[in-house]
């Protein structure tokens, strides 16, 4: 997929921010990549606070290689993630469960999480970027995080690996399903239509694999990088409908733009966390 509008706008703003703070950053564009792709020397050049030694080993457990060079990425989502969410492991995250109104009083944060697919999947575990777990709860056991940044303006829709498209794994999940077997049809015959900037293919797998250990008592929140522009429009459009399409099997999908989350957390800590409500204004709200 060529670079696209908004993922120019990403990296832009990016860059500016880097300027800012004097940061030395170098274009490292790799093989069939369009556009830039701007990393710092040191990943705590990328982090609001260093990371913890805790989440840095639930990091090096994930499949992702994030901390060997993908997280000093300023488009980084993983970085966006970390700058956001860190912060609350040693904070009284009320604020945090009150902006994106999810039970108080969480047992655990962890980054990193894999989740077992059922018996017959081959192949990676799910890896969500963040997992909130509560004891006590009366209709939820965890809040699942995706998070995106430049992923969906560069990389466009995925097929769902040919493993999944059995109907017998979507028995339970028959409106997930078919959204699944919808979305290849489509790809397959080369007229990629909607969802495009949305990765559902991901998303899919993440409901059926974490709908396996734990029914329906979870919810999957996508926490997107909003850009001023058609294509960030659009994006935000695939998000909604995709919501409305597997609540229809009971699935509790939350679509959230992280610039939406820094403007609630703002009003959510009334004053109080301000050089890190202050950070995530300066890097990551468009001017």
């Amino acid at each position: 997929m060529a670079a696209s509008h908004a993922d120019q706008l990403i990296y832009e703003q990016q860059a500016r921010w880097a300027r800012r703070k004097g940061l030395v950053v170098e274009d490292c564009a790799r093989a069939g990549e369009a556009g830039p792709r701007l990393y710092v020397r040191d990943v705590c050049h990328n982090l609001f606070q260093p990371i913890h030694s805790g989440i840095r080993h639930q990091f090096e457990l994930g499949d992702g290689a994030e901390l060997e060079g993908k997280m000093c990425a300023l488009h980084s989502s993983s970085a966006l993630a970390v700058n956001v969410f860190q912060y609350w492991c040693r904070e009284d995250p009320a604020p945090l469960t009150s902006a994106l109104d999810w039970p108080k009083g969480p047992e655990s944060i962890r980054f990193e999480q894999k989740f077992p697919k059922p018996d017959g999947i081959r192949g990676t575990k799910p890896n969500l970027d963040l997992v909130l777990t509560y004891k006590g709860q009366p209709e939820i056991d965890l809040i699942a995080v995706e998070s995106k940044m430049a992923e969906p303006y560069r990389d466009g829709a995925k097929r769902l690996h040919e493993t999944y498209r059995h109907k017998h794994w979507w028995r339970e999940l028959p409106h997930c399903g078919r959204c699944a077997m919808n979305l290849n049809d489509r790809l397959a015959a080369g007229q990629p239509g909607e969802p495009y900037f949305l990765d559902a293919a991901q998303l899919l797998r993440h409901i059926l694999c974490i709908h396996n250990s734990h029914g329906r008592r979870f919810r999957l929140v996508y926490l997107w990088y909003d850009v001023p522009c058609e294509e960030g429009d659009q994006h935000r459009r695939e998000a909604e409908e995709f919501k409305v399409a597997v609540a229809q099997d009971g699935i509790q999908f939350q679509p959230v733009a992280y610039q939406e989350l820094i403007l609630r957390l703002t009003d959510s800590c009334q004053g109080a966390h301000t050089q890190y409500i202050d950070y995530l204004h300066d890097r990551y709200l468009f001017a």
